[in-house]
């Protein structure tokens, strides 16, 4: 089960960066006491350095997860609980297991288009003895795309970290069959 990085680290280190940044500026404005001239650049620098590993790392973590779920063999799972609206229900059935995997592993980073995700539902399952946990919704503007959430991590937070999308006309019918809630 992949573990994320902490990116607080990194947020850590450029708030530290900024504020040395302004003492040098600070210092080499008002003081007689000279610091080196590479002081202040060496600082930006370092400052964009951290910001742009924070970026990557997370970028990163997302591709990692997204190869994670893919890598999973729904075959191996026994029983998956879908919830929506206070109800859950659990499938234990291999083909329908397999029927909702199939197009939920299609996930693939997707750029943002200002919408948001709706009629959410969560997946969770066990494979090889860890428990994962999904939140999957409907794109607010676009019908047929669904984003996956990653939900039982550290840093992943109440809402969840998105880790991809799925671009699909039947993952929505899918879900709602299996939970009886046609629409």
């Amino acid at each position: 089960m992949y573990q994320p990085h902490n990116i607080r680290w990194f947020l850590l280190s450029f708030v530290i960066c900024l504020v040395l940044l302004g003492v040098a500026v600070l210092l080499r404005e008002r003081s007689k006491w000279r610091l080196p001239r590479w002081t202040v650049p060496a600082l930006v620098a370092v400052t964009a350095l951290q910001l742009i590993l924070a970026g990557s790392t997370r970028i990163y973590d997302e591709h990692r997860y997204r190869e994670e779920l893919r890598g999973l063999d729904p075959g191996k799972i026994k029983k998956l609980s879908l919830s929506q609206g206070g109800m859950t229900k659990e499938i234990t059935d291999p083909s329908q297991i397999s029927g909702l995997f199939s197009q939920i592993q299609t996930l693939k980073s997707l750029g943002a288009h200002h919408s948001h995700p709706t009629r959410e539902f969560d997946l969770v399952f066990e494979y090889e003895g860890h428990r994962y946990h999904y939140r999957v919704g409907r794109d607010s503007a676009r019908p047929d795309e669904y984003w996956v959430l990653e939900m039982n991590r550290p840093g992943s937070g109440y809402t969840g970290r998105e880790i991809g999308r799925v671009k699909s006309d039947q993952l929505g019918r899918t879900a709602e069959n299996l939970l009886g809630t046609q629409r």
